[in-house]
């Protein structure tokens, strides 16, 4: 392959009217509503993970669903997250009525209750692994047979029961290998500055004699 050797001059750049003539037009794509992004970018599935992963989930209200009570499904591993709905409404496929579950502000938490081995909302819905398969990275959904039928909703001894830890977290109690976690980690937690390693950034400076700049990010 030859290599060129080229510098861009003054001569190079003229005016429009000069080089082309007309003014050059630029096209904004704004894509139809069922291919737009969402707003704030896109919001994490609820999957199942290994627990060592650091994505996993812990529920700030556990103990309350393990005593069988009502909670918002609002995380303490990931402050100011929480479990949601994914799109509104709820979307239908055979004899089933189902939202895909996912991770966004706290202030849209979905609230569940423990019945036995199942995880009710008020809404009659079920949590549920994803056509019960029990691997990494598959997804949740809540569930509910769209003629109201107990029996088909509450069928037992699959992907509807599960197991509140110790820990916080939850796992499908056929899997117990795995627990529920988020598929990435939302941008605005990312993009969060690392406090510890500003606070040790910060004090090797001050030990240095160089001192430090104060600034709003550093000292929270």
């Amino acid at each position: 392959m030859k290599s060129f050797d080229f510098q861009l001059t003054p001569a190079h750049l003229k005016p429009i009217s000069e080089c082309c003539r007309a003014p050059c037009a630029i096209y904004i794509y704004t894509p139809p509503p069922h291919k737009a992004k969402p707003a704030g970018g896109p919001k994490p599935k609820l999957v199942l993970m290994k627990p060592t992963d650091s994505r996993r989930c812990v529920f700030e209200h556990a103990a309350t669903l393990r005593s069988g009570g009502e909670a918002p499904l609002t995380l303490a591993s990931h402050p100011g997250f929480a479990v949601v709905d994914s799109w509104s409404p709820d979307r239908q496929v055979a004899e089933w009525t189902y939202v895909e579950l996912a991770i966004d502000s706290s202030s849209a938490a979905v609230r569940f209750r423990s019945k036995g081995k199942f995880l009710v909302r008020p809404d009659g819905k079920v949590l549920d692994v994803a056509m019960w398969h029990f691997v990494e990275g598959n997804n949740l959904v809540a569930i509910i047979h769209t003629a109201r039928d107990d029996k088909k909703t509450f069928a037992g001894g699959g992907g509807r029961d599960f197991s509140i830890n110790s820990d916080g977290t939850i796992s499908p109690t056929k899997a117990s290998r795995l627990v529920l976690g988020l598929e990435f980690v939302p941008w605005q937690v990312a993009k969060r500055p690392n406090a510890s390693l500003q606070r040790r950034a910060s004090h090797a400076l001050l030990a240095s004699g160089k001192g430090v700049q104060s600034c709003d990010e550093c000292e929270a």
